[in-house]
């Protein structure tokens, strides 16, 4: 949600404004999380994810 929010809030400001690198830290973040590979690897063996907030 963080990452959501902050890309938000950089979208609304003018372009030469924007933090791209903020931004995108977050993303990246999310895609290294422990639940993003629970979820890939859940997917992968077609059974529910069991998310634990990491």
């Amino acid at each position: 949600m963080k990452a959501v929010k902050r890309a938000i809030v950089e979208l609304s400001k003018d372009p030469e404004h924007r933090d791209h690198a903020a931004a995108s830290d977050l993303v990246r973040a999310c895609f290294d999380s422990e639940d993003y590979k629970e979820g890939v690897q859940a997917f992968l063996e077609k059974r529910r994810p069991r998310f634990q907030g990491r």
